[in-house]
C-alpha cells in the first residue's frame, strides 16, 4: 500500500491550532491569498537587500509497514514535523492534496536552502521511530530561485510545482530502493549540496574517512602533530564539502557516533605512529556542540586512551570559539575534568565568533588556534595584522601558545613567525595524508 498526496489530513484547519502542533503562530499555514501576497512583498525585499527568496513545492511519499498508516504514521505527524524543521520566517500553505508551498526568504547562498532540506529530511527520518512496521517516508521536492529564474511569483510557484512533479517522477523510477529525499532545481550546486540527504546511507557503507594534516612549528621540517579531518565520499561526486555535512550532520545527531570513531581512530593513529618509531606528535580532533553535551564523551575520551595506551598529553581536543560561548556551562564542567586526566585542550577558529580573550581566561585551554580568515589576510591586512599580534602576546601572558591554520604562502608564514606563533598548519604546507581509517563498515577489497 503506497500513499502520496492523499487527503488523509481530515479538517486541515484543525491541524494548525497551538495545541495540535505545538509550533509558533507564523508556522500554522497560510492561506494562498495570504501566501501569495508574502512572495510579491519577498521579491521586493529581494531587490533592495540583494538576497535571495527560495520557492519550494514539497510532497510526501509514505510507503508504510504491514499495518495501516493511520495505525503507524498518521498523515498529521508529516505536517505537525515538517512545521518545526523549517526557520520562524518562513511560510507555509498546506494544499488540500498534502503537499505544501514553502516560501523561504532572505537566502544568502544554495547552502543555506540545502540545510533547511536537510533539516526536513532529518525531521522526516525520525518521525516513525517507535512505530511497530517501521515506513519508508520520501520528500520530493521542487525548488525555484529569485532572481534568476522567473520575475513573478506565480510563474516561480508554478516553476516550483513542476519541479516537484518531475522529483516525484525521480522517485517512482527508484521504487525497488528508495531514498529519503529528491530535489528538482535549477540550481546545480543546491542538488549537489543535497547528495549530502544520504548521511546515513553513505555512513553505513564506508563512505566516511579519517584523513590526518600535519601541523609543523615555525621550522617546518617535521610534524609536531596532526589534526584529524574527516571527509564524506559519494560515488559519483567524490568528496563533499566540509562546511554543509559538518552542520547537517550535527543536525541529525549522526555526529555523536561519527565523533567517537575519529576520537578512536585519531588515538589508534597516534599509537601506530609510535609503533613504528616516529618521534611523539600530537594528534588533534574537533569536537562538536552536540558531543559536548553528550553524557558520555568524558567516558568515551578516556575509553580511548586506555585502549590505545598513549600518553594523555599526545591527544589535543579542539573546541571552536563559538563553543565557548553558547556552551560555557557545560564546557565549565567537561573541561577540567578532561585537563585534570591530562588531555590537550585548544580554542580552534578563534577570531570568527567575536568572543573576548578574557573569556577564554576561565577555561583550562593551552593552545590558541587563529581562524583562516585572519591568517588568509595577516600578509597584507594591517587590522588582522594587530588582531593577531594581540591574541600572540595575550595568550603568552597568560600560558598559551597561538597556532595559525590555512597557511597558503611565504609571506604569512614570515608574518606569524615574527608575531610569535608557535605552529602552522595548512595547504601551503602539507595536503591531508590518507592514513586514517574508513568509519562506518568499511569498503571490502
Amino acid at each position: 500500500m503506497e500513499i502520496r498526496n492523499t487527503a488523509f489530513w481530515g479538517d486541515i484547519e484543525s491541524l494548525f491550532t497551538p495545541h495540535e502542533t505545538g509550533v509558533p503562530q507564523a508556522l500554522q499555514g497560510c492561506s494562498l491569498p495570504v501566501l501569495m501576497a508574502r512572495s510579491e512583498h519577498a521579491l521586493s525585499r529581494s531587490e533592495r537587500n540583494s538576497r535571495s527568496v527560495m520557492f519550494m513545492a514539497i510532497s510526501f511519499h509514505v510507503q508504510p509497514g504491514r499495518t495501516a498508516v493511520a495505525e503507524e504514521v498518521p498523515l498529521r505527524r508529516l505536517c505537525q514535523v515538517a512545521l518545526r524543521a523549517l526557520r520562524s520566517c518562513d511560510s507555509v500553505h498546506w494544499r488540500a492534496d498534502g503537499s505544501a508551498l514553502v516560501l523561504l526568504e532572505d537566502i544568502r547562498e544554495p547552502e543555506q536552502a540545502a540545510i533547511v532540506l536537510g533539516k526536513l529530511q532529518t525531521a522526516l527520518a525520525h518521525l516513525s521511530r517507535g512505530v511497530r512496521k517501521r515506513p519508508h517516508i520520501s520528500l520530493c521536492a521542487g525548488v525555484a530561485f529569485y532572481p534568476g529564474e522567473r520575475n513573478t511569483a506565480t510563474a516561480l510557484w508554478n516553476l516550483a510545482s513542476i519541479r516537484m512533479q518531475r522529483a516525484l517522477d525521480r522517485m517512482d523510477a527508484e521504487q525497488a530502493t528508495p531514498s529519503d529525499l529528491y530535489v528538482v532545481s535549477g540550481n546545480v550546486a543546491l542538488e549537489q549540496d543535497m547528495v549530502i540527504k544520504d548521511l546515513h546511507h553513505i555512513y553505513r557503507n564506508g563512505g566516511f574517512r579519517v584523513l590526518y594534516q600535519p601541523v609543523f612549528d615555525m621550522v617546518p621540517d617535521r610534524p609536531v602533530a596532526f589534526e584529524a579531518l574527516l571527509r564524506v565520499s559519494h560515488d559519483q561526486m567524490g568528496l563533499l564539502r566540509p562546511r554543509l555535512f559538518m552542520e547537517l550532520l550535527d543536525d541529525s545527531g549522526l555526529i555523536v557516533p561519527v565523533g567517537e570513531e575519529v576520537l578512536f581512530d585519531a588515538c589508534r593513529f597516534a599509537r601506530r605512529r609510535l609503533d613504528e618509531g616516529h618521534p611523539p606528535a600530537r594528534v588533534c580532533v574537533n569536537v562538536s556542540g552536540r558531543q559536548v553535551e553528550d553524557s558520555g564523551f568524558l567516558v568515551s575520551v578516556l575509553d580511548a586512551l586506555y585502549e590505545t595506551a598513549i600518553e594523555p598529553g599526545l591527544l589535543q581536543l579542539e573546541f571552536a570559539e563559538a563553543l565557548m560561548v553558547h556552551h560555557a556551562g557545560r564546557l565549565g564542567e567537561l573541561l577540567p575534568e578532561l585537563h585534570k586526566a591530562g588531555v590537550g585542550l585548544a580554542v580552534d577558529r578563534f577570531g570568527r565568533a567575536g568572543s573576548s580573550l578574557v573569556d577564554l581566561v576561565r577555561f583550562p585551554v593551552s593552545r590558541i588556534k587563529l581562524d583562516y580568515a585572519l591568517v588568509e589576510s595577516v600578509a597584507q591586512c594591517s587590522v588582522a595584522q594587530k588582531v593577531v599580534s594581540g591574541t600572540v602576546a595575550f595568550a603568552h601572558n597568560t600560558g598559551m601558545e597561538v597556532a595559525a591554520v590555512g597557511v597558503e604562502t611565504e609571506a604569512q608564514q614570515q608574518y606569524l613567525a615574527q608575531a610569535g606563533c608557535s605552529e602552522i598548519q595548512g595547504f601551503g604546507l602539507a595536503a591531508p595524508e590518507p592514513d586514517g581509517a574508513f568509519l562506518g563498515t568499511a569498503p571490502s577489497g
